[in-house]
Order: structure tokens, then sequence, then C-alpha cells
């Protein structure tokens, strides 16, 4: 009996003594992979089917002089244009640009109710990141506020937006801020043929009906 026992004293030891080989290797490897990294976006690739970065790292006192490329985004985030960066570095050395809820992008209107990621730079250059995707368009106003209850799309305008996902997880789509039309405040009456067209507008100008009187 008493030899069971320290047969299995031997044995929650030598767990131990793996669970601690296991803790310390897993210790030297996230001192060599540091797990968060704060860094300015340096350069882009757009050469692949999904772009990548070379972030330069910084601290909060200076700029550092570790760079890391081949920075990449998760999957169905649009990631950053510029600016400074959060990344993560996994157990495996793999480095990705932490995805920031809400981020607000370029959607290109494709006029059909679809459109895709672009971005601008500061002389106006519209380009296309790598794995820019085609979604549908959702307005942030409630469609009753536009005309018909129908958006106007158009193709090629540029509306900022969000890159989002439904509940689940499966669908991705661009929630776009399109204004629509504040509540009628003036009358626009024009006589024709006998029949008044009065067209009603809110302070904006904007079309917001029309009828005969």
């Amino acid at each position: 009996m008493s030899r069971d026992i320290w047969a299995e004293i031997d044995r929650l030891r030598a767990e131990v003594q793996s669970l601690e080989r296991q803790l310390a290797a897993q210790y030297a490897v996230i001192s060599q992979h540091p797990p968060l990294r704060i860094g300015d976006v340096s350069e882009i690739d757009d050469t692949g089917s999904t772009r990548s970065y070379t972030i330069q790292a910084r601290t909060v006192a200076a700029t550092r002089n570790e760079i890391y490329q081949e920075v990449k985004v998760l999957p169905g985030d649009p990631g950053p244009a510029s600016g400074p960066v959060a990344m993560y570095v996994d157990e495996n050395g793999e480095r990705y640009i932490l995805p920031t809820p809400g981020r607000i992008i370029l959607v290109y209107d494709n006029g059909d109710g679809t459109g895709y990621h672009v971005e601008k730079n500061e002389s106006g250059t519209v380009t296309t990141p790598a794995g820019s995707a085609t979604l549908n368009l959702v307005t942030v106003e409630p469609t009753t506020k536009f005309f018909d209850s129908t958006p106007p799309w158009q193709a090629g305008r540029i509306h900022p937006g969000m890159k989002l996902a439904t509940a689940d997880g499966s669908t991705f789509f661009y929630q776009v801020f399109l204004a629509g039309h504040g509540a009628a405040q003036k009358n626009h009456d024009a006589l024709i043929d006998g029949t008044t067209l009065r067209i009603q507008t809110d302070y904006a100008g904007k079309f917001v009906s029309w009828t005969t009187v």
C-alpha cells in the first residue's frame, strides 16, 4: 500500500516538473515575441491577395528601432491606411494588426447598392487596397429618410463608412454615411398648364416630396 502511495507521489512530481518545463518554454516564447506592440505604418504592400504592412515599433516616449515586416490583418478587417496601430504577436511569431471596431473607411459606390473599400491620399488619388471586397451597402439613415425609401446610389460616389458583420459573423457589409432629407419646410410652386406643381424641400434644400395643388 505504501509503495502505491510513493509511486503516485513520484508520478505527480513528474507531472509537475513537466508542467514547469512547458511553462518555462512558454515564457521563453513570450520573451522573444511580446504579444502586443504599438507602432507606426511605414509601408503598405498591396501586391498580394491581401495587404500586409511594415510597422516601426515605438514606445510612448520615442520611436524604437524594431521593424516588423509582413504584418497582416485579420479576415474581414479592412486595415488602416496610415497612423499608429496596435499589433499582436502570437506564439508562432505571426504578426497581426488588432482590428479597430467602427474603423471609418471610404467606400466606392457602384450605383447598384454595392460598393468596395477604397483609399484616397492627400493629393486626391483614389486606390483600391488588396483584399477589398464588393459588398452590399446599408445606410446609417433609415431608408424612410430618402425619397421613395430608396437611397440615391450613384456610381462613382465615395461615402465614408464602416465594414461590419452580422451578429453571427457570416455576412459582411458596408454601413455608409449618406445623409437623408429632413422634414418638409419649404414649398416651391410652379404653374404648369393650369395645374400647380408643388415641390417640398427641407431647410437644406433637399427634395422631400411633390404633389399637385
